[in-house]
């Protein structure tokens, strides 16, 4: 599996990386949702400036201690 994106945490508590492929250049920043109503609701906004494009749901890693990551399906953005 290709590794087409480096993010880190960012101090206003979520991600910030960039996301680099053939046709795509491009910052991201995984905002945290401060609105979810549901537990299926997803845990973090991804933005481009300020511009919502998509959203990602918190995966655990199987680490110890346990460290959330978010995850964001790749169709969307195609």
């Amino acid at each position: 599996m290709s590794i087409i994106g480096h993010f880190r945490p960012s101090r206003s508590g979520g991600w910030e990386g960039q996301v680099r492929t053939l046709c795509l250049n491009v910052s991201l920043r995984f905002a945290p949702n401060d609105d979810r109503s549901h537990p299926n609701a997803p845990t973090f906004r991804v933005m481009v400036g300020h511009s919502h494009i998509g959203d990602a749901w918190e995966r655990g890693r199987h680490t110890d201690p346990p460290r959330p990551i978010p995850e964001q399906p790749l169709h969307r953005w195609a």
